[in-house]
C-alpha cells in the first residue's frame, strides 16, 4: 500500500492531561479498546461502549478485567483525535458532528432527529477514508 507522505493525519495524537481511569460497565470487553465510549449513568465514574444515539464522550485506551475484584477499569481519553469505524451506509463527511452508532461504530448526528445533545457531542469529523472517520474531540 502506498503512503502519501504529504498528507496530514490527525488520528493517534495523545492528550495525557485528558486521560483518566474509569470504571467500565460489565459488558465492556477487551475488544472495545479504541472504541467510542459514553458516560454510563448507572454508576459513579463509569463509562460504556456507546450505544446508538449517544454522544462520544471519550475513547477507550486501556482495559483491565478485574472481575475477581468485582470491577473492570480502563483509561479513557476525554480529549482525542481518533479513528473510528463508520456505520455501514452512513453519510458521515468532513465537518459533520459524529455520535455513537452502537457496536463500536460512529455515525452522523442529524439535527432535529437524534436525541444526543450536539454541545456534548462536539466531535468534529476531520477525515473520512476507507470506511473510517477521524474524529477530533473539541
Amino acid at each position: 500500500m502506498a503512503t502519501d507522505l504529504q498528507t496530514v493525519k490527525l488520528h493517534g495524537y495523545s492528550f495525557p492531561d485528558w486521560q483518566f481511569t474509569f470504571n467500565l460497565a460489565s459488558a465492556t470487553a477487551k475488544t472495545d479498546r479504541a472504541g467510542p465510549m459514553t458516560l454510563d449513568t448507572s454508576g459513579p465514574n463509569q463509562m460504556k461502549i456507546g450505544a446508538d444515539d449517544t454522544p462520544i464522550d471519550g475513547v477507550l485506551l486501556t482495559y483491565e478485567d478485574r472481575t475477581i475484584e468485582g470491577i473492570k477499569v480502563g483509561t479513557v481519553s476525554l480529549k482525542f483525535a481518533a479513528k473510528f469505524l463508520i456505520k455501514a451506509a452512513d453519510a458521515l463527511a468532513v465537518g459533520d458532528t459524529a455520535i455513537c452508532a452502537g457496536g463500536g461504530e460512529v455515525r452522523k448526528w442529524i439535527t432535529g432527529v437524534d436525541a444526543a445533545v450536539p454541545a456534548r457531542a462536539a466531535n468534529v469529523v476531520t477525515e473520512v477514508t476507507g470506511g473510517y472517520a477521524t474524529i477530533v474531540k473539541q
